[in-house]
């Protein structure tokens, strides 16, 4: 049990990191179209 919880908080925390690394990229490419 504890290992499923785990796991569940690797993958939400991972998943929060990847939406956030991928609005700044996507924010990034924006401002360089915007240019």
């Amino acid at each position: 049990m504890l290992d499923i919880q785990r796991l569940h908080m690797t993958w939400v925390l991972g998943c929060e990191n990847l939406a956030m690394i991928l609005c700044r990229d996507s924010r990034a490419l924006f401002s360089v179209q915007d240019l």
